[in-house]
């Protein structure tokens, strides 16, 4: 970055050069310190028939299929090279429809839940209980979705389901599956909750 500040031209900018590499210097902590991901945006925010027939079949309740939903399109847009992401336990609850405004700030069905899919390996914990520098308050989990390789998918036209939002499930089951596969699959009460 210093080398870029360099590179540009000083009639465009007022700044001092000192305080322009102090500007640097304080962001960059800032990022690694936060771990904050500069990524494109253009990233593959497609979900695969293989993804959510897995979440059907690996999640045997509605919120674990909801949260995991959620997880699976924040890691798409969020997660670094090696997958992981952090995804605080309010924004999962708003996400899934699960918010349960609790006063203590943390939504205990949502804590349950990913538990849950954790114990189920659906998801790998990375880091829990990260101390934030300073105050009290702690940094949220990184966590990493354990999907297993699926097989090279045929380009189809309604093969991925495209989305940028984490709180359409019930739109991308509808998507993949008939009302009769759907009845099938699910449970007769989350087909009623999910899919109505």
């Amino acid at each position: 970055l210093y080398d870029w500040m360099d590179r540009q031209n000083a009639d465009l900018y007022s700044t001092p050069l000192e305080q322009c590499y102090k500007e640097i210097d304080a962001t960059v902590k800032t990022m690694f310190e936060k771990n904050y991901n500069l990524s494109d945006s253009n990233k593959d925010l497609t979900v695969t028939y293989d993804e959510i027939k897995w979440i059907i079949e690996k999640c045997p309740e509605k919120n674990q299929k909801l949260i995991t939903y959620a997880m699976l399109v924040h890691s798409k847009r969020h997660a670094n090279a090696q997958g992981v992401f952090y995804m605080t336990f309010k924004h999962i609850g708003i996400a899934t429809g699960l918010d349960d405004n609790s006063k203590d700030g943390i939504n205990k069905t949502v804590k349950r839940q990913v538990d849950k899919l954790a114990e189920l390996g659906v998801i790998e914990i990375i880091a829990r209980n990260r101390a934030a520098k300073k105050g009290l308050k702690k940094l949220p989990n990184l966590y990493r979705i354990n999907l297993p390789d699926f097989p090279e998918e045929k380009e189809e036209v309604e093969s991925k389901f495209k989305t940028g939002r984490t709180d359409n499930f019930n739109v991308c089951l509808k998507f993949f599956f008939s009302t009769k596969e759907l009845k099938k699959k699910l449970p007769r009460r989350q087909y009623q909750s999910l899919v109505g």
